[in-house]
């Protein structure tokens, strides 16, 4: 996989069902997307979700109703 050469916009501590994590926002010029991320650590396994928005469209990080009914799909669990 081809390096994107992003740039982390924000990073913000979260906590999902007790569970610790980090909601990232990145910017990737050369594909002209933002992507959002969240990241978990649960025991020894990462669960990641991604959602990418192009340049042009909603940037991901002003909580578009799809993005974060997506983000709020996600439960764990323990």
């Amino acid at each position: 996989m081809q390096n994107v050469h992003g740039v982390l916009l924000h990073e913000t501590p979260i906590i999902l069902d007790g569970v610790p994590g980090r909601e990232l926002v990145i910017r990737a010029e050369q594909l002209k997307v933002f992507m959002k991320a969240r990241l978990l650590l649960v025991g020894n396994q990462m669960i990641a979700m991604f959602a990418f928005c192009p340049e042009d469209e909603e940037y991901p990080d002003k909580n578009s109703s799809n993005v974060q009914k997506f983000f709020d799909s996600l439960r764990l669990k323990l």
